[in-house]
This record gives structure tokens, sequence and C-alpha cells, in this order.
């Protein structure tokens, strides 16, 4: 846990244009809402809640863990999906700075 006067390090170029893609993509919109709404989720449930298909929810899952949005945890034999709420920290800070200075 950071310390309450630890700095966040910005997020790189690199990390903000893959998020980018990812939060301007509608599937991946909607994977995040549904870890945002129900807090985590298993491959089936966020298979069976969007009714997308399972290669659809693996490759977005996939591509929003390489972008840094969504964590996995392994827990026995599953992986439980959720939101990386602080690179969403980061991205929002490093959003905020570049408006004030441009």
């Amino acid at each position: 846990m950071r310390k309450k006067n630890e700095q966040v390090a910005p997020p790189t170029a690199n990390e903000l244009q893959a998020a980018a893609t990812q939060l301007s993509n509608p599937t991946s919109l909607t994977l995040l809402s549904y870890l945002y709404k129900s807090g985590f989720g298993l491959q089936s449930s966020i298979i069976k809640a969007t009714a997308f298909s399972q290669s659809t929810v693996s490759k977005q899952l996939k591509a929003l863990l390489t972008a840094g949005l969504v964590s996995k945890e392994k827990f026995r034999t599953c992986n439980i999906y959720s939101l990386n709420r602080p690179q969403f920290v980061r991205f929002g800070l490093a959003i905020d700075v570049w408006l004030k200075e441009n």
C-alpha cells in the first residue's frame, strides 16, 4: 500500500496508448463495466453475463491485462479478473496534468 505522501509514477506514453486503445473498444468497455459493477469475475461468469463468445472474452481480457486495466489472480484452477484500480488513478492523474499543461 502506498504511503500518504508517496508520489504515483506517471504512466508512459506506451501505457497511455494501450489503455486508450482498449477504452475505445466497445467489447473492452463492456467487460470493464461488468468488472466494475461486480467487483471481480471468472471468465465463465463474464461470458455468461455478456453473451460474448469464449474466444472474444479471452482475447479482450488478454488485451486488457496487457494494457494494465485489468488484473488477474489465480485461485486453484480459476483465474479471477478485476479492475486494476491503481492504474486508472495513474491514468487520471496523467490526463489531469496534461490538460493543465496544454
